[in-house]
């Protein structure tokens, strides 16, 4: 599966994340339903936020791919401090 090229915009950053930024502190984890060895974690902030902005095109297409596919290939994502990861 292939997504299309996004566009950058850089003035979608600060109007996406809460002020006084906790980003980089959080993991959204995606565990897969057939195999819980298989987990995809994207930077966030502590309400889940993610900045698309920040992603890597292979990240940003796997992060699509996670939402999509919850309850399909994926439990909900849960968030997680950086720390915290099992």
């Amino acid at each position: 599966m292939k997504f299309r090229q996004r566009e950058h915009r850089g003035d979608m950053k600060t109007s996406s994340i809460e002020t006084g930024s906790s980003h980089g502190l959080y993991i959204l984890s995606y565990r897969s339903v057939h195999d819980q060895e298989r987990v995809l974690m994207f930077p966030c902030d502590s309400k889940g936020t993610v900045l698309l902005d920040d992603l890597s095109d292979r990240q940003f297409n796997n992060y699509l791919f996670a939402r999509g596919m919850v309850g399909f290939e994926f439990d909900p994502p849960q968030v997680m401090r950086r720390g915290e990861l099992h």
